[in-house]
C-alpha cells in the first residue's frame, strides 16, 4: 500500500473526526435540530472508523491490473449512506411510512453491490456495478419525487444529484473499473466528494432548518 494513500486516509480520519466534535458542538446551540445533528455526528464518525480501517490496510484486494481496492468503504457506506438519505428525506418531506422503509433499503442495496462490485475483480463485477446503479435509479426517484424544479427545494436536489452521481463514476474510471485512473487519484476523489456530501451538506441541512 502507497504511503501516499495512507497519508490520504489518515488526514481524512483527523478530519472526520474533527468534523464528529464540530458537529456535537453545534448539536448543544439553542434551537438546534435533534434529528439532523445527531444524524451528522454519526455520519462524520463512522466515516471516521472507516478511514482509519483503510489507513490501518485492512481488508484490501488487489484489482487485475495491480493497484489495491479498499473495498471496506463500501460497507461503511451502507451505514452512513442510509442516514443521509433518510436526513434528504426528512428535509424534502418524503415522510411516508412506506417511502422512509424503501430509501434506506435501496441506499443499502446500492451500496452491498458496489461493495461486490469492488471486491470481485473479474469480469463479473459488472453485473453488480448494474444492479447497484438501477437501485440507484431507483432511490434518486423515490427521494425526489414531487420535487419541482425551480422549487424551494430543487437546489438541494440537484447538489445531491450531481455530487453523489459522481461516486459512480470515479468508480468507472478507478482500478475498481476501467483503471484509468490510479489509485491514489481515486482516494483523493472520494475523499474530496464525502466531505462535500458529508461534511458540506451537513452544515448546508443545519443551517437551512434554523433559518426555516
Amino acid at each position: 500500500m502507497a504511503g501516499e494513500e495512507l497519508l490520504v486516509f489518515w488526514i481524512m480520519a483527523a478530519i472526520f473526526g474533527i468534523a464528529t466534535v464540530m458537529f456535537t458542538l453545534l448539536s448543544f446551540r439553542s434551537g438546534a435540530h435533534e434529528f439532523f445533528s445527531f444524524v451528522d455526528i454519526l455520519v462524520a464518525f463512522i466515516t471516521t472508523i472507516s478511514y482509519v480501517l483503510m489507513a490501518l490496510g485492512f481488508l484490501v484486494v488487489t484489482s487485475a491490473i495491480g493497484e489495491p481496492i479498499y473495498w471496506s468503504r463500501w460497507l461503511f457506506y451502507m451505514a452512513s449512506c442510509s442516514l443521509l438519505t433518510v436526513s434528504v428525506a426528512v428535509v424534502l418531506r418524503q415522510t411516508e411510512s412506506v417511502t422512509l422503509a424503501k430509501i434506506p433499503i435501496l441506499t443499502m442495496l446500492v451500496m452491498f453491490c458496489g461493495f461486490l462490485a469492488a471486491f470481485i475483480t473479474s469480469i463479473e463485477r459488472w453485473w453488480f456495478f448494474a444492479f447497484s446503479s438501477i437501485a440507484y435509479i431507483a432511490l434518486l426517484i423515490a427521494l425526489f419525487k414531487g420535487v419541482t424544479r425551480g422549487g424551494t427545494n430543487s437546489q438541494l436536489m440537484w447538489f445531491i444529484i450531481i455530487f453523489w452521481s459522481l461516486f459512480p463514476l470515479v468508480f468507472i474510471l478507478a482500478p475498481t473499473g476501467f483503471g484509468l485512473i490510479t489509485t491514489l487519484i481515486a482516494v483523493i476523489l472520494y475523499a474530496a466528494l464525502d466531505v462535500i456530501t458529508k461534511i458540506i451538506y451537513g452544515l448546508i441541512i443545519l443551517f437551512r432548518i434554523e433559518k426555516a
